[in-house]
């Protein structure tokens, strides 16, 4: 869990309760958010063109993160054409498996399976475990070896740790954060993220 306060968040009639904080993103010094910093991800949807740029930090082994992935699908598919979606992994120290995680998503990057690999881990995020990283990419049918051996490399462990360090230069302290053209938002509900993306479309 990604903080000490409880937010309830509800749509459609769902309501669950996460343990998390999202605050009003800025740098360390207190200066505006660098929009460079906040952007330059790797795990992109999208066209480059498109007029409003949404980005999600995340973790893996937060049950706020899983809560969200519906309503994150629901709008990029919504807008799809207009939207730029930028995954960005922000592992928490208390989750231990999360750096492992991300790090053997970016190895499912590395054949091609990256937002397939994603979506596994967060559909059995709460029975993750060690064995679990190779199940899944056995699963999707990747090449086990080359798979292993990008998991245990420095190169996808210091993919992780650049979005990680950028989250710590943003002085984010909670998962998910987003940001929509560069702003960051604060949200209440889930259906914030949708009106703050409409509202940067119009």
């Amino acid at each position: 869990m990604s903080g000490d306060s409880k937010i309830l968040l509800g749509i459609a009639g769902l309501t669950v309760i996460v343990i998390g904080i999202v605050v009003v993103g800025s740098s360390a010094s207190g200066k505006p958010a660098d929009p460079v910093v906040i952007n330059r991800g790797i795990n992109v949807r999208g066209p480059e063109s498109a007029p409003v740029t949404l980005v999600e930090f995340s973790d893996f082994q937060c049950p706020a993160c899983k809560s969200f992935e519906p309503v994150v699908e629901e709008v990029i598919n919504k807008y799809s054409d207009r939207l730029r979606f930028v995954y960005r992994h922000y592992p928490l120290p208390q989750h231990d498996l999360a750096f492992k995680a991300a790090q053997a998503s970016q190895a499912a990057d590395l054949q091609g399976k990256f937002w397939e690999y994603k979506k596994e881990v967060f559909a059995i995020q709460e029975n993750l475990k060690e064995g679990s990283f190779e199940e899944i990419a056995q699963k999707l049918g990747l090449d086990l070896e080359k798979f292993r051996n990008d998991l245990n490399d420095e190169k996808t462990a210091k993919k992780v740790q650049q979005d990680l360090s950028d989250a710590r230069a943003l002085n984010l302290n909670g998962t998910p954060s987003f940001f929509v053209n560069g702003e960051k938002i604060e949200l209440d509900s889930y259906q914030d993220l949708l009106t703050a993306v409409e509202a940067k479309l119009k």
